[in-house]
């Protein structure tokens, strides 16, 4: 049987100061406090409509586009084509964009509301951008 010793509790110690920290949310109040997600599943519960979904969303594209981590995204209630077009409109409103003046919404993808203008933006400017590894 393998006793610790005071050492072996201060390279724990030592160890834990140089992980890396798993996801972060990218809300500065969340990230001081939190210090990331555990880099393993993360399981977020809640009533529905509350927008666990769109937290989820959220933390998976940050982590992918600002860290560049490789994430993956599971839903249960809902296809990949939704999934897809929401990460879409997601990357629609990157900063690099901004200077397009186009916002896109969800309600208008989803409603099939885009304008010609919107619609080009959309599937000519930020869809190859968001398939470039």
């Amino acid at each position: 049987m393998k006793t610790i010793t005071d050492g072996d509790y201060y390279e724990l110690y030592e160890k834990g100061k140089v992980r890396d920290i798993g996801p972060i949310f990218r809300i500065k109040e969340l990230d001081e406090n939190c210090h990331g997600l555990p880099r393993r599943l993360v399981v977020i519960g809640g009533f529905s409509g509350s927008f666990k979904t769109t937290l989820a969303l959220n933390v998976v594209y940050n982590n992918a586009v600002y860290q560049g981590w490789n994430c993956c995204f599971l839903s249960l209630e809902m296809e990949t084509d939704e999934i897809q077009l929401r990460f879409l409109v997601l990357h629609a409103q990157h900063p690099k964009f901004s200077e397009f003046n186009v916002v896109i919404t969800l309600e208008k993808v989803f409603k099939h509301m885009l304008t010609q203008e919107e619609t080009d933006f959309l599937f000519h400017t930020v869809a190859p951008d968001f398939k470039k590894p």
